[in-house]
């Protein structure tokens, strides 16, 4: 109780003192209430939408294991994977599962398209060179602009067992605006975008002839020679893009919505056998197994249970698999809600790196005023340093407190200007679409957020706890320091 005394009468004589430190902790204790609140409720709406919105898992192999086998057929050795794959055989299986209510199918491949797409970086590269007079052309630089010459034409198709389950279609990223959907008993069929039916005068029932080039399948632009015959398409649909990439010259061709067409998984078949011959490969039936298998589910079975049975259906090797919750309907959503609450937990190591520097020049300054003779510093005994760390903890009491408070008042306000840079960050304030790259350089479009996200930030027991902890700690540690500090004669 003498100490508790003692400490009140501390205070007392150095009330200028303990009042910016009472500040300084309510600054503290709001700073990092109110950004608890922000992480929390981000954090709190991010699941809520993967809860509400996932609707199925994607199969993908993990390439990154020991099947691989060093080739050396030619004198040009080279790795090749002989692991599991996904084949026909796998996903019908996987159909045949309780819960399951619908699969795609989907391969990826760049080929040459044989007509314009929508110009990007190559294009680009070609048109700066040639609008440069002879004499600064620099024939150092002629090998990349006769690869840019090769690759300008070239995008990635997409094979669909059904295009209407694929993501781009399903989430209405993409519309088709003319024909119809891909079905699983296509052959030479394709799906363009409005852009380039346009650009290149091409309507449903139209036809063009994409090829596989040499460079394509060794990545060297000397080998020109087409692999296998080229292929007539028929074009069977026509979609429209719901985004907006502006014309960015750093983007390449293949990066482009409007460049990326859809085929059947008969075509994609014969494209891979093309290139599993070129390559004098005898794995013909690796032509039919598939990159990804996207699972669809109907809610009657638990996710994690669906995606234990799938694990029991591959086997052994499930470990070369990721299986993954499909994202595509709530991505877009939440990478805006990840972001905010990634800057804001930042913000919060910032203000408390701040305010614990704030702490140590006003306890110091307290310290210093029980010190008048620079001779007394080594006799501030451990009684004082004790003494210290109590009136600390009252001031700390105070103001978090008062903190708390002020922080209860003010989040409700914040709410709707939180709410609004989310948005901004999706671009979705008219419900538009956001887009971005994964890992593969894979064009990814989801539905963004449409303005009424209805965040729940609150100043609750977790955020109160938080502040707690924070503030105090801060406080005792500074104030054990500062009282253990010897003063500089």
């Amino acid at each position: 109780m003498n100490r508790f005394k003692s400490a009140f009468t501390g205070i007392s004589h150095n009330k200028c003192r303990f009042i910016i430190l009472i500040v300084v902790v309510c600054f503290f204790a709001l700073s990092i209430a109110l950004s608890a609140a922000v992480v929390n409720g981000t954090a709190k709406k991010a699941q809520e939408y993967k809860n509400s919105l996932a609707t199925g898992f994607v199969i993908t192999l993990d390439y990154i294991n020991p099947d691989w086998v060093f080739i050396d057929e030619n004198g040009d050795g080279k790795l090749e994977y002989i692991g599991p794959r996904l084949d026909m055989d796998t996903a019908e299986e996987i159909m045949c599962l309780p819960g399951v209510s619908g699969c795609n199918l989907q391969n990826r491949l760049s080929i040459n398209s044989n007509i314009e797409l929508r110009h990007g970086l190559y294009k680009e590269m070609i048109d700066a060179y040639s609008s440069l007079p002879d004499e600064e052309k620099d024939a150092g630089i002629l090998a990349d602009i006769e690869e840019a010459k090769n690759w300008q034409n070239i995008t990635n198709f997409y094979s669909v067992s059904e295009s209407e389950n694929c993501d781009y279609f399903r989430t209405g990223a993409f519309e088709l605006v003319g024909g119809r959907h891909i079905q699983s008993s296509d052959e030479n069929v394709v799906i363009i975008s409005d852009y380039i039916a346009e650009q290149n005068g091409l309507n449903i029932g139209d036809s063009f002839e994409p090829e596989m080039k040499a460079y394509m399948i060794e990545f060297d632009d000397t080998k020109d020679e087409t692999v296998g015959e080229p292929v007539s398409l028929e074009v069977v649909g026509i979609f429209k893009a719901n985004i907006d990439q502006g014309g960015d010259s750093v983007v390449l061709e293949t990066e482009y919505a409007d460049n990326l067409m859809f085929t059947d998984t008969k075509t994609m078949s014969d494209w891979r056998k093309d290139a599993l011959q070129y390559k004098n490969s005898d794995r013909d039936a690796e032509a039919d197994n598939f990159d990804s298998i996207t699972v669809f589910t109907d809610g009657s079975v638990d996710m994690d249970s669906l995606i234990a049975e799938v694990r029991k259906i591959l086997g052994v090797n499930s470990s070369f698999y990721d299986i993954r919750v499909n994202d595509a309907d709530y991505a877009g959503k939440v990478i805006p809600l990840d972001i905010v609450s990634n800057i804001t937990s930042l913000f919060m190591v910032l203000i408390s790196a701040a305010c614990i520097f704030a702490l140590c020049i006003v306890l110091v300054m307290v310290r210093a005023a029980k010190c008048k003779d620079p001779d007394d510093s080594d006799r501030y005994s451990s009684a004082d340093c004790k003494h210290l760390v109590i009136r600390s903890l009252i001031a700390c009491a105070i103001g978090i407190v008062i903190g708390i408070i002020i922080a209860a008042s003010l989040v409700n306000p914040i709410t709707g200007n939180v709410e609004r840079k989310i948005c901004e960050l999706s671009d979705g304030q008219d419900g538009g679409y956001t887009y971005y790259y994964d890992s593969d350089y894979d064009l990814k479009v989801a539905e963004g957020l449409d303005g009424d996200i209805d965040l729940d930030l609150g100043i609750g027991v977790e955020e109160t706890v938080t502040s707690i902890a924070v503030c105090a700690g801060a406080v005792i540690i500074v104030s054990l320091i500062a009282g253990k500090m010897r003063k500089n004669k």
